[in-house]
């Protein structure tokens, strides 16, 4: 566990060095200077009211994501922040299991209906509202797409270290809030409690062991 703890502790001292080398992004800023983004990349999430347990002056990583992560694939990585946010004429994602995810804790899964487009539409910009209240971290990573991509690698990474998914409620390492919303989420997905357990917005590798190798790989493309 104090492996872990100090795995953290770095991490959260590498994220630290891309705020300060890349900046902080808000959806605002976003909206006004997406073309400054590096076509490829790994962002980190942050979300009001959610702080770390030892650092309340630190916010914790919510939510970790990449792109391009098949071969062969050719998809922006503005583009894919863009299907969070909410495209801004429609305010309606496309392919994003982040905002199903934000959904199905606002709305219940029940409720979700995504066929209804009158009410479809409305609970849509909900979720957009809920997800442009967040800010994020960007480390750019300039190789090429495929699973076994230097992105993939950190992001597994990044999500298993995150995450308290194994954990007991008295284990648990900078665990959400009690107000934080994902407690709420319901997942068709067996087992279901991937968000609420792992105190992330992520499904995928919040089960799996992580490999602190890949703490160097992202200190290396967070300090360029």
């Amino acid at each position: 566990m104090q492996d872990k703890i100090a795995h953290l502790n770095r991490f959260y001292e590498i994220l630290w060095t891309a705020q300060e080398n890349f900046g902080l992004w808000e959806y605002q800023k976003f909206q006004n200077d997406f073309k400054e983004l590096p076509e490829s990349g790994v962002y980190f999430f942050f979300e009001p009211g959610e702080l770390r347990a030892e650092h309340a002056d630190w916010h914790r990583v919510v939510r970790v994501g990449t792109h391009r992560v098949s071969n062969g694939s050719k998809s922006l990585f503005a583009t894919r922040l863009r299907n969070h946010f909410g495209s801004h004429e429609t305010q309606i994602g496309r392919g994003s299991v982040f905002r199903d995810h934000v959904g199905a804790s606002l709305f219940g899964r029940s409720g979700w209906d995504v066929h209804a487009e009158e009410v479809s539409a409305q609970r849509h910009s909900i979720v957009s509202t809920y997800i442009r209240s967040m800010s994020f971290v960007v480390v750019p990573v300039d190789d090429e797409a495929g699973p076994a991509s230097e992105r993939r690698q950190i992001e597994l990474g990044s999500v298993a270290l995150l995450s308290n998914y194994r954990l007991t409620a008295t284990e648990q390492i900078d665990p959400p809030s009690e107000n934080w919303l994902g407690l709420r989420c319901e997942t068709h997905a067996p087992p279901g409690d991937h968000v609420r357990r792992s105190g992330l917005w992520n499904i995928d590798g919040v089960d799996c062991d992580y490999d602190p190798e890949f703490l160097n790989v992202l200190q290396k493309r967070a300090s360029r």
